[in-house]
């Protein structure tokens, strides 16, 4: 008895040591890792719908592992917010424009520097070469890019006529200067910059604080701006674009081998949700804005 209590022992204890190990393996695996992601779009936008999308096949090709949930609007704050926030790991990713990009590495906002990108070909020709350049400087940043996207061109609006950019430095142009980079460019340049954040816009165009805005049409509609500054110089200033990211910490979570399959995934819908129809839809809101009673006037 002595003999086989002895030999029952080291085996009894070898596989409960195996199974707690298998258990804990098994744990591991299934456990699920969540990506909270803001995006400062509304929901009913077609960046939302790109992202509820991109959610959906991360949730499939990951078996359930990674699941995405994406906080619409500005609730969470501004772009500059959002970076603050992944990296305090209170959400896990962004939805972030140029301007946004350019608070993690301002040489980002180099691309849109005006009228150094004159049409959508070069754009497309510079981004395919710069691409490999901005991934990595967003990951030596603590960021990995999983999704980028056109996101149509820049254009002055003013209160006033006007046929060429430089007339535009006759009057205040209203620019943010959290987008410290754009700001100073301009005033560089020698514009009359007036710091106007996007919230303040309508109100400072109304009381004439500012006098002309540098901005995209689909945004200048959504916001109403039409109004204030009728005047569009129909001549694309820099082209505008986006990208998802994902804060380090998060990403190397995810198992390697899923890395390829959810850029892959997310890259394919940006590019088939995004790039044709926001095309679509600034030529279709440059034509309502036109069209509207005391609308736009292309110059």
């Amino acid at each position: 008895m002595k003999l086989r209590a002895m030999i029952c022992r080291p085996v009894v204890a070898t596989l409960a040591a195996v199974v707690l190990a298998l258990a804990g393996t098994s744990g591991l695996a299934a456990q699920t890792i969540r990506v909270n992601v803001a995006c400062v779009a509304p929901e009913k936008t077609p960046y939302g719908s790109a992202l509820l999308k991109v959610a959906a096949e991360w949730k499939k090709i990951s078996n359930g592992k990674v699941e995405m949930k994406v906080f619409f609007g500005d609730k969470l704050g501004d772009e500059e917010a959002l970076i603050q926030k992944m990296r305090t790991n209170s959400i896990q990713g962004a939805v972030l424009t140029t301007v946004g990009l350019s608070y993690i590495d301002k040489t980002l906002l180099t691309v849109s520097a005006p009228l150094l990108i004159q049409d959508d070909d070069q754009f497309g020709f510079v981004m395919e070469r710069l691409m490999p350049e901005m991934v990595s400087r967003l990951q030596k940043a603590g960021f990995q890019q999983v999704a980028f996207s056109r996101a149509g061109w820049l254009h002055f609006f003013s209160k006033t006529p006007f046929t060429k950019p430089e007339q535009i430095k006759q009057v205040k142009l209203g620019i943010s200067s959290k987008s410290k980079e754009l700001y100073e460019a301009f005033k560089n340049m020698n514009f009359q910059v007036v710091n106007v954040d996007i919230a303040e816009t309508l109100a400072n165009l109304l009381t004439g604080r500012a006098e002309a805005i540098f901005t995209a049409p689909l945004v200048a509609g959504a916001y109403n701006w039409v109004g204030s500054t009728r005047y569009m110089l129909d001549l694309p200033m820099s082209p505008f674009f986006g990208a998802m990211v994902i804060n380090e910490k998060t990403w190397s979570r995810i198992p390697a081998e899923m890395h390829q399959p959810l850029i892959d995934a997310a890259t394919r819908i940006a590019g088939a949700e995004l790039d044709g129809l926001l095309a679509k839809l600034t030529a279709e809101a440059i034509d309502l804005m036109q069209k509207t009673e005391g609308g736009m006037i292309l110059q």
